[in-house]
């Protein structure tokens, strides 16, 4: 589903798609690309259009258009409820540190979408947040004062969880939330 609306976003506007063009700006195979646009064009959503003997070009149908924005709308939904859904768990989740004696608060990730969706919540909360680029410092930190209580780091990158000395609280954003 997701790459067929990758390719229905790559064929919208263009003059000329053809099969190694969607591939190269989707990033797909060329043959994940041929059998996609094959089942998309039974289903109508894009026709194919001979340039010459050799070459073809395929064009988004009316009803190509009609899928786009259904997906692009399901997609929307379903990111709004996942957005909702961890920002209500984390604020829950800090409520719940606050109420062990929260004291300092840490970022670490990359300043992203959801850098932006943490720090948006913690200054809704009230909360001041120090920004960490270096890993490095939360060892410091952690043997400055070992079992210091009222620290929180929160993290947004699986990656970074062995990065985070053992014994210090943190929060991974993205494990708080499962819609299922």
């Amino acid at each position: 589903m997701e790459k067929e609306y990758d390719i229905l976003v790559c064929l919208e506007g263009e003059e000329e798609a053809s099969q190694r063009a969607i591939a190269r700006r989707t990033g797909m195979s060329l043959g994940a690309v041929n059998l996609l646009l094959q089942k998309m064009v039974k289903k109508g959503l894009v026709k194919k259009d001979p340039l010459n003997a050799r070459s073809l070009r395929y064009i988004l149908t009316p009803q190509g258009k009609k899928e786009k924005a259904r997906l692009t709308y399901k997609f929307v939904k379903s990111s709004y409820r996942f957005i909702t859904g961890v920002t209500l768990a984390l604020e829950e989740e800090i409520k719940k540190k606050s109420r062990q004696g929260l004291q300092e608060v840490f970022l670490m990730g990359e300043k992203d979408e959801a850098y932006k969706i943490v720090v948006n919540l913690l200054s809704r909360m009230d909360l001041n947040y120090e920004f960490i680029r270096d890993p490095g410092i939360l060892e410091e930190m952690a043997e400055e004062v070992e079992g210091k209580q009222g620290r929180l780091v929160i993290i947004w990158d699986v990656d970074l969880e062995d990065k985070v000395p053992e014994g210090m609280d943190y929060i991974n954003v993205l494990t708080l939330y499962n819609p299922a």
